[in-house]
């Protein structure tokens, strides 16, 4: 087919050995008509290869944004943590303290 059209494309003379090219080439419809749906076709495989990629693309950022989520909120885990141990060991000791005190005071009263 595509020997064919280059053929109609050209005309050559073989006695004085001269190419002329044709500027109007003559393709049948049929064949314009198939070209054109092939290209219609490719258009939307790619657009939707590009649509499944611009998809793609959103939900990593989305991903991303919620690791970065997470690792914040292990982060403020890890301070509230630390800080209410300091709290309970602080609390501790006055209850002990306290504890001193009280039997301290008993003994006084008791003597």
């Amino acid at each position: 087919m595509i020997l064919m059209n280059l053929i109609n494309f050209s005309k050559s003379d073989i006695s004085d050995n001269t190419i002329e090219k044709n500027t109007s080439p003559t393709v049948s419809p049929l064949v314009k008509q198939k070209e054109l749906q092939l290209l219609e076709t490719l258009k939307k495989q790619i657009k939707t290869k590009e649509d499944e990629l611009k998809k793609a693309d959103t939900i990593n950022k989305h991903f991303e944004k919620m690791l970065q989520l997470v690792t914040i909120m292990g982060q403020i885990d890890t301070f509230l943590t630390e800080r209410t141990r300091a709290l309970i060991r602080k609390m501790a000791i006055l209850a002990e303290d306290e504890e001193a005190d009280n039997e301290k005071f008993r003994e006084e009263i008791e003597e």
